[in-house]
């Protein structure tokens, strides 16, 4: 089908997107978690990864998610076209229900009792087992099983936001902010008045990373983007993330992405 875009059923392990900001145009993503737990990142708000738990994300937000333990992190995800998964929406549901599942603070949490997510992986192993069948019947039983998971989502969303005081959203804003100039523990904590121990200490217990790796990520996510909607050069692509070497950036790059710079605006273009 289609519009599906990017499918998963129990999608096991290790992932280069995770810890990274990433994000997909023209899209959503639909995460429902098996097993595992730890922190997801949506357009800077943190929430916690849990159980059973299901992430709607508005794919043009950026988003990331942080596993405690990569080798019990397990998945559904589904990635579906937002023209029609908007224009489903308008005809079987009401249209606000757009704005409160994908647009509203960049997408929402839902949680689930292990009942409902037992049903929730039913439709995400129905829709995998339909998805090679190029059929007008197997594209009516996917789009019923999306309105079905829809269904089930709306029912139950919560607040899940574990950055109850809002400082690690202001250090998200702080950085990519300033991407392009120096940022150091002391820059950002006198920027945003908090003591710089006291913010290395409450950054690593709620996002399972310190400052400083949060740092590189975000810097890699921004040349990627830079990459693939820019003809700017690679090298003036690397100071305008806030490498002044560019060695290091593009041995940095290689190592987080898995492709060089270059290849991988190649293999995007």
């Amino acid at each position: 089908m289609k519009n599906i875009l990017e499918f998963h059923y129990h999608q096991r392990g290790y992932d280069r997107l995770n810890n990274i900001g990433h994000f997909h145009d023209d899209s959503y993503e639909i995460l429902h978690i098996i097993s595992g737990d730890g922190s997801i990142i949506i357009n800077n708000k943190l929430y916690s990864l849990n159980q059973n738990d299901i992430y709607l994300i508005n794919g043009s937000c950026t988003h990331c998610t942080i596993p405690n333990n990569t080798d019990k992190y397990i998945r559904n995800k589904l990635v579906v076209n937002k023209t029609f998964m908007n224009s489903l929406l308008k005809i079987a549901a009401d249209e606000n229900i757009i704005g409160a599942l994908f647009l509203k603070n960049g997408g929402a949490y839902v949680k689930l009792n292990q009942i409902k997510s037992a049903n929730v992986n039913d439709i995400f192993l129905g829709i995998s087992n339909m998805l090679d069948k190029r059929n007008y019947n197997a594209e009516l039983y996917i789009t019923s099983q999306l309105l079905y998971l829809i269904y089930l989502c709306s029912e139950n969303i919560t607040d899940n936001i574990v950055d109850k005081d809002g400082i690690i959203e202001q250090i998200f804003v702080y950085i990519d902010k300033n991407l392009s100039s120096p940022l150091s523990i002391d820059t950002i904590s006198k920027a945003i008045h908090i003591n710089k121990y006291y913010l290395c200490h409450k950054f690593k217990k709620d996002t399972n990373m310190t400052i400083n790796q949060y740092i590189v990520n975000a810097r890699i996510s921004m040349a990627k983007q830079l990459l693939a909607e820019t003809e700017k050069s690679i090298s003036d692509i690397a100071i305008d993330v806030g490498f002044v070497n560019f060695s290091h950036f593009s041995t940095t790059f290689l190592k987080i992405v898995g492709l060089s710079p270059h290849s991988f605006r190649k293999q995007i273009k």
